[in-house]
C-alpha cells in the first residue's frame, strides 16, 4: 500500500514538473467565434486574446473560429474556420545550435509568416500536414490540409513543398514568388501539380483576403525603430476573410474584425463614488454581423483557355479548373464550370434558397465593354419538381439597368439551362444539391449583358 501511495505521489509529483517546465512558445492576439485549446494532458478551454501556448497544444477552430498565434520569435500563424493545429515544436536558440521549430497542420487552412528564428535558420522550420512537408525560406503562405489533399500558395518568399505518398517522399519542389510556380496541390495518391496563380485567385481557392504581403504587416514599426506590433489592430488584417457578403451584388471583400471583448484593455479611472445621474440606456441587443456567404468548395469557374483578354477576373486558368474535376456548362472558347464530385444529382426533396457568393458580370456593346454591378440575387431550386428559378438585377453608371428573370428544368446530372425573352442561363449544381453556379446572357437593343456566379445553400 505504501510503495502504490508513493508512486500516485510521484506520478502526481512528475505531472507538475512536467507543467512546470512547459515553456510558453506563444500567445493568441486575436480571437474570434469558436475556437478551443486542448493541452496534451487532455484539458480543454476556451481560446480568447492573450492567452499563451506551449509545445505540444492543439488549436481547434469550428466553422467560425479564426485565431491569430504570435510567437517569441514574431512568427505569426493565422488559423482559418475548421482548421486543427498542433504546436509540434517551437525551441529559438540565438546562437542555432538547438532551434527547432515545428507544426502540425491536421486539417484546414492556415496562414504563416515567417518569425525571425525561421529566417535566420530557415532549414529549421517545418509545417507538417498528412499529405506533404512544408519547409520554408523566410516567407508568407498559405496551407490547407484535407485527408485527401493539401495544397499551399506563396505571396512573399519562398518554400519547399515535401509531398508523402505510404509514408514515402515522392521528391520535393520549391515555390517562389520569383519562380515558375506560386501554387502546389498534392493528392494522397501521390499526384502532384504546381501552377503559376495569381493572389486574386488564391484568395478565392483558400478562401482568404491576402493584401500585401503578410510579412511586411507582422514586420511593421522596424523601419522606425519600434519593435512589431502583435496586438488585435496588427494582426486583424492577416485574419481577414475573403466574404461575398452583397453590396449591391457585386463580389465584395470585406475584412473580419474582432468583437469589442476582444479589444486590448485600456486602463480605466476608479469612479466616483456618487456617479452623475445618467439617462437610462437602451439595450439594443447584440448587432447583426456582415453576413458571410462561404464560397463552393466543388465549384469553380475557368477559361477554356489561359487567354488573359477575357473581361471576367473570377474564372481561374484552364489547367487549374481541370485538375480533378469535370466540366458542366460554359461558353465555347470562354468560360466552362467545373465540378468535382459525382457527376448525377443524389436524390432530395423539397425547396431550397440559394446565397450568391461570388458573382461578376459586364455589359457589351460598340466593341466596349463596362463592368456591372449584381444586386438583387435570388436562385431557388426545387428538388422535388426539378426546376430552378433566379432573378438578378445588373447596373451601372453608363449602362440602362436591367433584370435577370428565368426558370427551367434540372437534369439528373444536376445541369440546368432556362430561356425567357432574351435571357438565357445555363448552370449546374454539386451532387448533394449544396452548391451552384451559372452563366447568364441578356440580350438588349443597344448591348448584351453577361455574367458568371457561384451560389451556397442558405
Amino acid at each position: 500500500m505504501k510503495n502504490k501511495v508513493m508512486a500516485i505521489v510521484l506520478g502526481a509529483l512528475g505531472c507538475w514538473a512536467g507543467m512546470a517546465s512547459a515553456v510558453q512558445v506563444a500567445r493568441v492576439s486575436l480571437a474570434v467565434g469558436e475556437a478551443t485549446l486542448f493541452k496534451p494532458n487532455g484539458a480543454s478551454s476556451v481560446l480568447v486574446r492573450g492567452v499563451e501556448l506551449s509545445e505540444q497544444d492543439r488549436v481547434v477552430t469550428g466553422k467560425s473560429g479564426m485565431v491569430m498565434l504570435v510567437f517569441t520569435d514574431q512568427g505569426r500563424v493565422a488559423i482559418r474556420p475548421e482548421s486543427e493545429l498542433v504546436i509540434r515544436k517551437y525551441e529559438d536558440d540565438p546562437s542555432g545550435q538547438a532551434t527547432q521549430l515545428q507544426l502540425e497542420l491536421m486539417r484546414g487552412t492556415v496562414r504563416q509568416i515567417s518569425g525571425q528564428a525561421a529566417q535566420r535558420q530557415p532549414d529549421r522550420y517545418r509545417l507538417n500536414t498528412p499529405i506533404a512537408a512544408i519547409g520554408v525560406r523566410g516567407t508568407d503562405f498559405l496551407a490547407q490540409a484535407t485527408q485527401g489533399s493539401v495544397q499551399t500558395y506563396v505571396h512573399e518568399g519562398a518554400i519547399t513543398v515535401q509531398p508523402m505518398q505510404m509514408g514515402q517522399s515522392v521528391g520535393t519542389q520549391m515555390l517562389s514568388v520569383a519562380g515558375q510556380a506560386h501554387y502546389l496541390l498534392a493528392r494522397a495518391e501521390g499526384a502532384v501539380e504546381s501552377y503559376h496563380v495569381v493572389a486574386e485567385d488564391a484568395e478565392r481557392i483558400f478562401g482568404i483576403r491576402l493584401g500585401k504581403p503578410a510579412l511586411a504587416v507582422a514586420q511593421q514599426g522596424s523601419a522606425s525603430g519600434t519593435p512589431a506590433r502583435s496586438d488585435a489592430a496588427a494582426d486583424t488584417p492577416l485574419l481577414a476573410q475573403s466574404t461575398t457578403a452583397s453590396r449591391g451584388g457585386w463580389v465584395v471583400t470585406s475584412e473580419t474584425h474582432a468583437v469589442d471583448s476582444m479589444r486590448p484593455a485600456t486602463d480605466v479611472a476608479t469612479p466616483p463614488a456618487i456617479a452623475p445621474v445618467q439617462p437610462p440606456v437602451v439595450d439594443a441587443g447584440p448587432q447583426p454581423l456582415p453576413e458571410v456567404i462561404a464560397l463552393p468548395r466543388q465549384l469553380v469557374w475557368g477559361r477554356f483557355s489561359d487567354a488573359t483578354q477575357l473581361p471576367l477576373s473570377l474564372p481561374v486558368a484552364y489547367s487549374q479548373a481541370r485538375t480533378g474535376r469535370e466540366v458542366t456548362v460554359g461558353e465555347l472558347g470562354s468560360y466552362a464550370l467545373w465540378r468535382e464530385g459525382a457527376s448525377t444529382l443524389a436524390p432530395l426533396r423539397g425547396t431550397a434558397d440559394f446565397a450568391m457568393a461570388a458573382g461578376e458580370g459586364y455589359y457589351s456593346a460598340g466593341g466596349q465593354t463596362t463592368a456591372l454591378s449584381l444586386s438583387q440575387p435570388q436562385l431557388q431550386v426545387d428538388f422535388d419538381r426539378m426546376q430552378f428559378s433566379t432573378r438578378l438585377s445588373m447596373v451601372a453608371a453608363t449602362v440602362p439597368a436591367a433584370q435577370l428573370n428565368v426558370s427551367g428544368k434540372i437534369n439528373t446530372e444536376g445541369v440546368f439551362l432556362g430561356k425567357a425573352t432574351d435571357q438565357r442561363v445555363a448552370g449546374a449544381l454539386n451532387a448533394q444539391g449544396t452548391e451552384a453556379g451559372y452563366l447568364f446572357q441578356l440580350n438588349a437593343p443597344a448591348g448584351v449583358y453577361n455574367g458568371l456566379t457561384l451560389w451556397t445553400k442558405k
